[in-house]
């Protein structure tokens, strides 16, 4: 339902800009004759019930979905809505409420949530409302007898109108005759003709759907006066001028005694006094005045239908239960300040201060979801990080996004020997062989991915081997922020195996796979670049003094996939990870380093591979755990390469 609201909202936008239009363009044509009036609400019509609509390069829309659609997996509540005014008083809002929210709920989702339930409790009023009305009506005249065709007469009425959907009839109250009577009939048989016992309805849907915005309910009076009068001036134009007198009376005449039962489409149940003087002053337009009329009525129609050229619909959506499969994201470009990231589900620009999605696009309507093959989409991002270019390699058309404002242009794609490229493209990136690691800045990106979105981990180091860990799709990090080389306040461990030394990385312990990072950081190849210690050597390691020692320390060992995950499960399914060693402090002594001999993992027998048990292809990783009393904890991860026996 939220989603669903929030699309209605876009498209109340949207549909806003196109009555201002309108009803600017209906000023003009205030001496036109009132059916080009009458046609120009089509658009607007449009607009408030179709979410989709073609891309123009004379649309004055800013965007075509303002309000993004993952607006509710955002830390932060200020998406780019395309309209420069509406994002500067939210931004100001929500900057003034920021240092005051004490959690990562988003307001936004507590205001669309009630809000949506608010907007359906009236569209159920304004439909229940319909409903009875004609039901009533319905009843009202289920005595009525037929006159000709598809005339019925009724003593409940005092005026004529025409009901129905599927038949629709006129009806007509007893007594009418003579020109009266023709003119009653001439009016609503042109109703039928038009089909405006269908449009009628339709625009009563659609203020139903869009009954919070004003500017609905004024384009729905305008459209139904501009469709009685431009009704009025169809039989006027087969009558010709002469009839403009007897016309009016007729309008007159039905419209002194109202009784109970009236339909929408009553012959002099509206305006009347408004659509007497538009008969009286009628004239049949010149041929120039009509060739002016439809031309401008075409250019705006055009143009307020239109999305603009390369818009995308919808932003894109992602949840941590979205599956990436085979196509992990992959980074294009990074700053200290925000990450661009692609995949097949969307582009996304990741917010590293914030800590959330600042904006997304849907590749998917540019043909810019496919990450390989032929048809794969080229992806450069300029060297300042400002333009990302986005081309489907077999078009001859490219999009361009520009950051930070969001907007998606469409133009012809370089040439490079005849084959749209790139390439030929100033100040952009090359693209990447292995995007998912990054380097810019003196910063070492490195995104990591298992099944789904939600266990995607960006990974930042810099010179210093500083660390920061974020979960990019979450609508929380649960991992808490890493802060140096090793936990504030935390000693720095050391391992030496046969005295060479191994690379440790250090955590605040809710990190939960660091092997996976760390063969990630270096690139490390499963054979090669892992160092090998063979079984039965000591590992020599140590804690350098920080500002306190531990109180307790466990040491945990696993046999590794290829890919630094944890390669076998216990019985219970959980990865198995055997703790080898293990150390309280006692009477308030510190605790010296784990005293470790490299020996056989318990579940190495549960290996399968043949190749296991060649020497120096079993991967082990290790995690010391360290406590403090205050509920500190610090991990450190080393990895390196042994034997199975």
């Amino acid at each position: 339902m939220i989603a669903f609201f929030i699309t209605v909202l876009n498209m109340s936008l949207t549909a806003s800009l196109a009555v201002l239009i309108v009803i600017a363009i209906r000023f003009v044509l205030h001496r036109f004759p009132k059916r080009y009036s009458y046609a120009l609400w089509l658009v607007v019509l449009f607009r408030f019930l179709c979410p989709v609509s073609f891309s123009s390069i004379l649309s004055p829309l800013p965007a075509a979905a303002p309000i993004p659609h993952d607006i509710m997996l955002r830390t932060a509540a200020a998406p780019p809505t395309g309209f420069p005014g509406m994002d500067s008083a939210v931004n100001q809002a929500v900057a003034s409420n920021q240092a005051a929210q004490a959690s990562s709920i988003n307001p936004s989702q507590v205001f669309l949530s009630i809000a949506a339930c608010v907007w359906i409790a009236g569209i159920v009023i304004l439909l229940g409302y319909a409903a009875i009305s004609y039901s009533r009506l319905r009843r009202g005249l289920a005595t009525a007898t037929k006159a000709e065709g598809q005339t019925y007469e009724s003593g409940f009425i005092n005026t004529a109108f025409v009901l129905g959907f599927i038949r629709p009839r006129i009806y007509i109250p007893l007594g009418l005759s003579g020109d009266t009577l023709d003119y009653v009939l001439q009016h609503e048989q042109t109703h039928l003709r038009r089909r405006d016992y269908l449009i009628k309805p339709l625009a009563y849907l659609a203020l139903c759907l869009h009954w919070f915005n004003p500017l609905a309910w004024l384009s729905y009076l305008l459209a139904c006066r501009d469709m009685e009068l431009s009704c009025d001036e169809a039989v006027l134009r087969r009558m010709g001028p002469a009839s403009r007198a007897a016309y009016s009376q007729a309008l007159l005449t039905l419209s002194t005694s109202h009784g109970s039962l009236t339909s929408p489409l009553a012959f002099g149940e509206s305006n009347v006094k408004m659509r007497i003087q538009n008969a009286l002053r009628w004239q049949a337009p010149r041929v120039r005045t009509a060739v002016a009329g439809v031309f401008l009525c075409v250019v705006t129609l055009i143009v307020c239908a239109a999305n603009p050229i390369g818009e995308i619909p919808q932003p894109a959506s992602v949840t941590p239960d979205t599956v990436i499969g085979a196509s992990p994201p992959s980074i294009v470009y990074a700053n200290q300040d925000y990450a661009i990231l692609h995949s097949y589900f969307g582009l996304f620009i990741y917010d590293l201060q914030k800590e959330s999605i600042a904006q997304s696009v849907d590749l998917a309507p540019i043909g810019c979801n496919i990450t390989d093959g032929e048809d794969a989409c080229e992806i450069a991002v300029s060297p300042d990080g400002k333009t990302v270019y986005l081309h489907p390699m077999t078009q001859t058309t490219m999009y361009v996004l520009k950051l930070p404002s969001g907007r998606l242009t469409q133009k012809a794609a370089p040439l490079s020997g005849g084959v749209p490229s790139l390439a030929g493209l100033p100040d952009h990136a090359p693209y990447r062989s292995e995007p998912d690691i990054y380097e810019n800045d003196g910063l070492r990106f490195v995104l990591t991915a298992e099944e789904t979105a939600g266990s995607v981990q960006l990974t930042v180091t810099d010179r210093g081997q500083n660390t920061h860990v974020y979960a990019p799709f979450r609508a929380s990090v649960e991992n808490a922020s890493i802060a140096g080389a090793e936990p504030a306040g935390s000693p720095q461990l050391n391992v030496l195996a046969d005295n060479a030394p191994l690379f440790v990385l250090a955590t605040d312990g809710s990190e939960e796979n660091g092997w996976q990072t760390i063969r990630a950081l270096h690139q490390l190849d499963f054979y090669s670049d892992i160092p090998y210690v063979p079984l039965g050597a000591a590992l020599q390691t140590s804690l350098q003094p920080g500002t306190d020692a531990p109180y307790h320390i466990t040491v945990y060992d696993a046999i590794l996939a290829h890919d630094g995950t944890v390669k076998y499960r216990n019985g219970q399914g959980h990865p198995a990870v055997d703790a080898i060693w293990e150390k309280t402090a006692e009477d308030g002594n510190s605790i010296s380093a784990p005293e470790l001999t490299v020996e056989q993992n318990i579940f190495a027998s549960l290996s399968s591979d043949g190749s296991d048990y060649e020497p120096g292809n079993t991967l082990r990783g290790f995690k010391v755990l360290c406590t403090w009393a205050d509920g500190r904890m610090a991990a450190y991860w080393f990895v390196f390469r042994t034997d199975a026996r």
